[in-house]
Order: structure tokens, then sequence, then C-alpha cells
């Protein structure tokens, strides 16, 4: 105030600038703290849902003992048993997940997942034909389960330590389909001997529940597949490193029927080895079935059916292999010939029900 007794205005806004800068701060930080949290746990989210979706389909897979036929029931245990035992071979955060919280019964095909309705009950009777077993998995990180909720970094200047993180439930059913031809991108470039697909898949036969490598000999009775399994580069002669691998990340670029001849390619790289285990570990493949026992030798041999494997690794170095497990297979009758259809086994494949 001056001598006149009014009052003089602030000429020095300083002090009132610092807080103005340092109120804005906060709030820049807080703001940009959350971005970083949130996509985070986006990410989170993500690696939750790969490992929901894959136990599902793996669950599905096993719903029914192969071969089906219509007297088949639904093995409900060993289905829940083979979603629960898969969610461990994924990782959130780079550590293994080791819990899951999965469901069966039937689900109705008109149905959507992102409405979360409850499966029916797998004592449920007359069901119309629009009701198909189905396995339900969803993977969270909250509480205890899977490490418990994400950490956060900067949220915790606000005191939010963490935060739960929950995948979408995931849905997969078994698909019968007609497998005498398969669309474009759904070949995985090996082919496999004929004589092993009809020792595993007989009639009275229950599939293998250990590994196979197909890169390997593989003997039934007094005929040995040597190996079991070889690259192919389909419907081209292609002897490059390069196109194999072009293959195995695009798969087939047309569609690929029974008595379509395709190129046998021994003495792969390493390299293609190494784009397999990157592109398909753990991963369910189409493998195009050739009526041959010596794959040793390059040259083109008919499609008689496909098979669906399950890869479970793939190494390369000095000895490199494929390893895997079937879960279903279609194949032509052994008087089958070119122009005919295979008629004798139906193959089934686990989708997420959509």
């Amino acid at each position: 105030m001056d001598a006149t007794g009014k009052i003089k205005p602030v000429r020095n806004a300083r002090g009132m600038m610092i807080v103005y800068v340092s109120v804005t701060l906060v709030v820049l930080v807080g703001m940009a703290g959350m971005v970083i949290d949130l996509g985070h746990t986006h990410v989170v989210r993500g690696e939750l849902q790969n490992a929901a979706d894959a136990s599902a389909l793996a669950g599905a897979a096993n719903l029914y003992q192969q071969p089906i036929t219509a007297a088949s029931q639904p093995q409900w245990d060993i289905a829940k048993s083979k979603a629960a035992d898969f969610v461990s071979q994924n990782r959130s955060d780079d550590t293994k997940l080791d819990s899951a919280n999965v469901e069966y019964g039937y689900w109705n095909k008109n149905w959507k997942p992102s409405d979360n309705t409850p499966l029916l009950p797998t004592t449920s009777t007359g069901l119309s034909a629009e009701f198909v077993p189905a396995v339900k998995v969803t993977v969270s990180r909250t509480g205890t389960e899977n490490q418990g909720p994400v950490s956060t970094t900067f949220m915790k200047i606000f005191n939010v330590n963490s935060a739960p993180v929950k995948s979408r439930p995931a849905v997969a059913v078994l698909q019968k389909f007609y497998a005498g031809s398969v669309p474009p991108h759904t070949v995985f470039p090996f082919a496999i001997c004929k004589p092993m697909t009809d020792s595993i898949f007989t009639p009275s036969a229950t599939l293998p529940t250990g590994e196979i490598t197909i890169t390997s000999a593989y003997s039934v009775g007094s005929t040995t597949c040597n190996p079991a399994g070889q690259w192919t580069s389909l419907t081209q002669i292609d002897n490059s490193a390069s196109g194999e691998k072009k293959l195995i990340q695009n798969g087939n670029d047309s569609s690929l029927s029974v008595g379509n001849q395709i190129y046998l390619q021994p003495g792969e790289e390493n390299s293609v080895f190494q784009t397999a285990r990157s592109a398909w570990l753990n991963q369910d493949v189409y493998l195009p079935i050739v009526d041959a026992t010596d794959l040793t030798q390059k040259g083109f041999q008919p499609i008689v059916g496909f098979a669906y494997f399950h890869i479970t690794d793939v190494a390369s170095g000095s000895a490199p292999y494929v390893k895997g497990y079937f879960t279903s297979i279609t194949t032509a009758p052994s008087t089958f010939g070119t122009g005919g259809s295979p008629s004798n086994v139906t193959l089934y494949k686990p989708v997420m029900a959509q």
C-alpha cells in the first residue's frame, strides 16, 4: 500500500510461475506415466489372450479320442487337463504362466465369446445341432494368479502400485471339414510318409501320447519311412533356402488338393529350421501326406491326404529336427487315383468360436 492508501499491483510474479510450472510438471509426469503403464498392461493383456486362445485350442483338440466316429463321446476331463497344462507353455512379463480358469460344456454356434455366455452343462440333453462341445479358457493376473496383478512404474507416484489384468474368454470347438483340398496359406511345407500316418490312424488305434520326430526314420512293421518327413517346395521346383523360408512363413500360394504333385526337397539349410522355429513353434499346422517311403530323393510325389500336426520343438545345428504330435488326419483309400477324393477318414481341427 502506498502513501495514498492504494494497493500496489504485484510486479514480480516469479513465485507464482514456479507454482504453475511445478503443478504442470506433476500433471505431465502423471499423464506420461499413465500412458506408459497403460501401454504395458495392454501388452500383458495381449500375452494373456494369446495364452487363453492357445490353451482353449489345445483343450478342444483333445475333446475326442481319435478317430472320431458317430458314437464318440466327449472326454471332458482330458480336454480340461490338456488346456490347463498348455497354459504353462506361455509367458507374461517374461515369466511362465501357471494357472487358468478352464471350463467345458456345450456351446451354441450362434453365440459370441464376447457375450461371455455360460456353457451349458455336460449333462444337458435334447440339444439341437447348434450346440457343440467346447472348451472355454480365461487367463488372469489378479490376486495370486500368475504372479498377481501387473506392477506399475510411474503410477506408483499416485499410490497405484499394480493393476489387475484379465483376458477375454477364449472358446474353442472342433470343426469338421472336407480335407480333400485346403485353402491358400494353410499348409506347412513339410511332406510326411503315408505308411506312418496309416499306422497311427488305423480305426483301432489311439493317437500317440509322445512326441514324434518327423525328420527321423519311422518303422512300421517291415516298412521304414526314411525319413518320416521331408521339406517340400510344394508345386514348384525351388531348391533355394529363401524360397523354402517364404513358404514356411506364408504357406501355399494357392489351394492344394489330393492328387496334386509336390516337389520333395531334402538337404535344407539350418536357416530353414530356424525360420520354422520362430514362425510355428507350439502351433498347429497342416502337413501334406505322400505315398512314398524313401523321402531322401528330390522329385515330385502326389498328395494322398493331409494331417493336422502340433509342432512342439524345432532345432537346427548338426542334427536338425522337427518334433510334435498328430491331432487329426484325412487320407485317400489305398485304391486312390488321380482325380478321386478321400473318403475313409474325416479331418477335425480345433478352431476359435467367432
